[in-house]
């Protein structure tokens, strides 16, 4: 019962996911579905 609210050890808190994006291959975070890159490009030049 005491160490029911026992902190959370460190090594849980680390830098968000980096994932690389598929077709420009820039790391951007994994929450992102695409990069900033892509968006603007495909606003800019779309298909």
């Amino acid at each position: 019962m005491a160490n029911r609210y026992r902190p959370t050890p460190t090594t849980v808190v680390k830098e968000p996911p980096i994932a690389v994006c598929g077709c420009c291959h820039q790391p951007r975070l994994a929450i992102v579905r695409r990069c900033s890159t892509c968006s603007l490009l495909k606003r800019i030049y779309p298909r």
